[in-house]
C-alpha cells in the first residue's frame, strides 16, 4: 500500500466519497490487489475517516418496522 499511497491519496483527493471497492478496483487496474483490512487501515493511520455520513432527512425518517 505504501508503494501506491500517492495514488490513493490522488484519488481520494479527486473523489472524497470514493468507496473501498473503487479503490480496489483502482490499485487492480495499477497491477497491485489489497485486502479491505489494509485499504481500511490505510485511511485510518492518517486520520481519513470513510464512513458515510447520514443526511439530515434520513436522520428525521421514522423507523420502519
Amino acid at each position: 500500500m505504501g508503494a501506491h499511497a500517492v495514488l490513493i491519496l490522488d484519488a481520494y483527493k479527486a473523489t472524497p466519497d470514493i468507496t473501498l471497492a473503487e479503490l480496489q478496483a483502482l490499485l487492480v487496474d495499477h497491477g497491485t490487489k489489497v485486502a479491505l483490512g489494509a485499504r481500511w487501515r490505510f485511511f485510518a493511520r492518517r486520520g481519513i475517516t470513510r464512513k458515510k455520513t447520514v443526511h439530515a432527512t434520513e436522520q428525521d425518517r421514522p423507523p420502519t418496522f
